[in-house]
């Protein structure tokens, strides 16, 4: 888009003096040559061709009509990639509270990762390789974000600095004004993201300089503590983790009735922590302890099932690059070279308990209250890995089925389940429907990009329209996002499926990859009428969002069901971990094409919904909080399997939990130290 003289001005009037290292020391205007990162350790053992254009520095976070102030700063990295001419900026947040967006950017979807020996190693999943992309550690005094002793309170406060600090980052890259906003994230960034956008939206000085934010992708995220302190018991037992039979199980369901309880009295509505909820994880950790296991190996990792810790960190030790990371920004070269004055800023963490400690939230409801207002105009994507515990996908999938937006509350009870597949592979399950998109990726932890760099950049591109809907020979429909790397061999075998997912590729014997080469002429038969089937059921349209043509990639988009149609009652979507719908039958209604959105706004999906819904009016989005009508308690069977009320309610006689199981002797009061939603 053309800058108009008022941006124009806006832009050139900010240029105030901003120390770049000490406030005794000389300042620089904001300038982004000023902010140039040319080297870094480690860094010659990247291809030349793979090194990323950077720029890196704090910026403050006062009001741009105020004299600069460098009381409190937000640290951020930014990286571009010189061939491409990118039309979209990603603004990636890590949770905690005051845990460092360095996470993301060395361990997750950043270009790099740190080798044992200090060196960088290229990551082929890097975000930046599709969008330009800043990380930003925030609040201030989190990573090394500065403070001289203030901290944010609630999430208000942080989603005005935030701003604030967004106006001086714009002020230094004015072309950036031009690209579609993505604000991305994970765990706690679930609470971080959704004020910062709604403060973005309803920010007058941003609106009339253009800026366009267009979606919000949040991984495993903490949306919802109710939900979520809800969710532990019956995902830990859908993951077979826990059992029934186990000798604490009586006393995990006292925990968790004592925690309904307390919800349906009112005394968690609204609430970001309730001490008899917060209190169950704990006790999970306690409970399940081994102590006959090596030291490092005695606790569950919170983050994810399949692998274990040290007790009392039960994951807190976890991802073992950290122990790459943590010396890396430790070096002064490090620190000098992404112009910081190593005098001055803090020593690197990974997570500050400062920023934890005060970060209250006394003035502030949880973010799931937002969603409904935000998915007016925005697309929203919610995935996570299903390894998670923490935040695990069952309380994010609770807190979807109880919300209301766009006049319906949840999910429609009939939306399919587009298997997803990426390089002939089934990587996950996405449902999208009214502007909410939820992707559930297999094999993976509390830190998709982590595990799957691969993967986790297809959660994006799912995001921005970069993918096909294919239909298979079978008829069934799905997901597929571009190829753009191979993985290494030992990324492919990383992790193991757990047993009721669906078998991951690189699971698969040497034999059927001997039998694959000799039938390759039949294989590639198949793959070519495969391919031949795109576009069968057009219920994708032109995803081109705005007034520009993306000519290098099709984009297209999601449009709900517009047809009235029926599905038999005795149809169920599947309830093991990791199914999908057949997509066949009455499973899979007709669809139509939907509209463009208007420029500098998000696209819209066909809102004309099934017969369930009011086509002549739209009730306010909310979300229902927590009680005894709206969420489902947990029961135990004659058998000992549990089950919740609504799902099989024909033999309930009452809402109370069995508890006759045997308790265990743990004391219950010493429990482990909470993890950090990072």
């Amino acid at each position: 888009m053309k800058l108009n003289i008022f941006t124009s001005l806006l832009i050139l009037g900010k240029v105030w003096a901003l120390p770049t290292s000490s406030l005794d020391e000389p300042a620089t205007s904001l300038e982004a040559k000023n902010f140039i990162v040319t080297t870094l350790p480690g860094l010659d053992a990247i291809p030349t061709d793979l090194v990323p254009e950077m720029y890196a520095g704090l910026l403050p976070i006062t009001n741009s009509t105020e004299t600069t102030d460098t009381s409190s700063e937000l640290f951020f990295w930014k990286f571009v990639k010189p061939s491409r001419d990118s039309s979209s900026l990603v603004i990636w947040l890590n949770g905690g509270p005051g845990c460092s967006s360095m996470d993301g950017a060395l361990m997750e979807s950043g270009p790099f990762r740190i080798t044992n020996d200090l060196k960088l190693a290229y990551n082929k999943g890097s975000f930046h390789e599709a969008a330009d992309i800043i990380y930003v550690d925030q609040p201030r005094g989190t990573g090394f974000s500065y403070t001289d002793g203030e901290y944010d309170v609630d999430l208000d406060e942080l989603a005005l600095h935030f701003v604030q600090f967004l106006k001086n980052y714009y002020a230094v890259f004015p072309d950036d004004l031009e690209k579609d906003v993505y604000i991305a994230g994970e765990s706690y960034a679930g609470q971080y993201i959704p004020f910062i956008a709604k403060a973005i939206l309803d920010d007058a000085e941003l609106s009339s300089t253009g800026v366009r934010l267009n979606g919000l992708v949040i991984g495993n995220g903490w949306i919802d503590p109710v939900a979520q302190s809800l969710s532990y018991i019956p995902y830990l037992l859908e993951s077979k983790v826990i059992s029934s039979s186990d000798e604490f199980f009586s006393s995990l369901l006292s925990d968790q009735e004592r925690c309904q309880n307390a919800i349906n009295e009112g005394a968690g509505k609204d609430s970001f922590t309730i001490t008899i909820c917060e209190q169950i994880l704990n006790k999970i950790l306690l409970y399940t302890k081994d102590t006959t296991l090596p030291e490092d190996q005695q606790c569950l990792n919170m983050y994810d099932t399949q692998l274990r810790d040290s007790y009392p960190s039960c994951g807190m030790n976890w991802p073992p690059d950290l122990k790459n990371v943590n010396p890396y920004l430790a070096q002064e070269e490090f620190v000098k070279a992404v112009n910081l004055n190593p005098s001055r800023v803090q020593k690197w963490r990974e997570c500050d308990n400062q920023v934890s400690k005060f970060l209250k939230n006394k003035h502030s409801k949880p973010s799931i209250n937002l969603l409904p207002d935000l998915l007016e105009t925005l697309e929203i994507v919610l995935f996570g890995g299903d390894r998670d515990i923490i935040c695990n996908n069952r309380g994010v999938k609770d807190s979807i089925k109880n919300m209301e937006w766009l006049g319906l509350t949840g999910f429609s009870d009939s939306l399919q389940q587009y298997e997803w597949r990426y390089d002939n592979g089934q990587v996950g399950y996405v449902q999208t429907e009214r502007n909410l998109t939820f992707v559930e990726v297999y094999n993976s932890s509390h830190m998709v990009p982590f595990d799957k760099p691969l993967e986790a950049r297809g959660v994006f591109d799912i995001m921005i329209k970069n993918f096909e809907l294919k239909t298979s020979d079978d008829g069934k429909e799905f997901v597929e996002t571009p190829v753009y790397a191979a993985a290494s061999p030992d990324e492919d075998s990383a992790t193991t499926p757990p047993p009721s997912s669906p078998p991951h590729k690189s699971s698969l014997p040497f034999l059927f990859y001997l039998l694959a080469v000799i039938s390759f002429g039949a294989l590639a038969y198949y793959y070519n009428k495969d391919r031949a089937t795109i576009g069968r059921k057009p219920i994708l349209r032109n995803g081109n969002q705005s007034q520009r043509q993306n000519k290098k990639k099709k984009r297209v988009s999601w449009a709900d069901f517009v047809d009235e149609f029926d599905i038999n009652d005795e149809q169920q979507q599947q309830q093991s971990h990791g199914s999908v719908d057949d997509g066949s039958g009455d499973m899979t209604p007709d669809l139509e094409l939907g509209e463009v959105r208007k420029s500098g706004k998000v696209g819209q999906f066909f809102n004309t919904n099934n017969s369930s819904s009011s086509s002549s009016s739209k009730s306010q989005g909310k979300y229902s909080a927590v009680n005894g009508d709206a969420y489902e308690d947990i029961e135990l069977d004659d058998g000992g399997n549990y089950y919740q009320e609504g799902h099989d309610d024909e033999n309930d006689d009452d809402d109370e939990f069995d508890l006759s199981l045997g308790s265990s002797n743990a004391d219950p009061d010493d429990v482990p130290v909470g993890g950090s939603k990072k």
